[in-house]
Parts: structure tokens; sequence; C-alpha cells
């Protein structure tokens, strides 16, 4: 698993790329970390996860808008595909 922020992370298994949130933990999931959604392919994940966190970002402007998809592009670029970051 490939913890993308504090509060997601993405990772498979054999047949699903996986969404995870970060929860506070207990009985039915100790790591802290639940499966929220399931994809086919990583691309798909991937999109689906920028999109989230950009939908629950903190933004009251077009500018402040742009600025956290930026942000959450960088994030991913450092995080999945920069191997230097690893």
């Amino acid at each position: 698993m490939i913890e993308v922020s504090e509060k997601y992370a993405i990772g498979s298994d054999k047949l699903n790329w996986i969404i995870y949130k970060k929860i506070k933990p207990n009985k039915r999931v100790p790591s802290g970390w639940e499966a929220q959604h399931y994809y086919g392919n990583l691309g798909q994940a991937v999109k689906s996860l920028k999109d989230l966190m950009l939908r629950v970002s903190d933004y009251n402007s077009v500018a402040e808008l742009i600025t956290a998809s930026t942000a959450i592009s960088e994030l991913f670029d450092k995080e999945l595909f920069n191997e230097e970051s690893k």
C-alpha cells in the first residue's frame, strides 16, 4: 500500500486497485486503513482519488481550486511515479 496523504492510500489485491481511507483503528479495521473504492486498473484508481481529494479540499475561489489541483497532481507524481521518493 502506498500512502498518498495522511488520509488516503492506494493498494491492490489480485483483482483490484483499492483506495483506502485512514480511520480510527477498531476491531473491524485494526490497521486504521479502511477500503473505500475498488477499480480494475491503476489509472482509474489514481484519477478517482485525485478527484476525491480535490472535492474534499478547502477552497473558496478559482485560484485556490487551481492551486489545490496542482498540489494534488504534484503529490501523486512524487508518491506514485518517482522512484527517488521511495
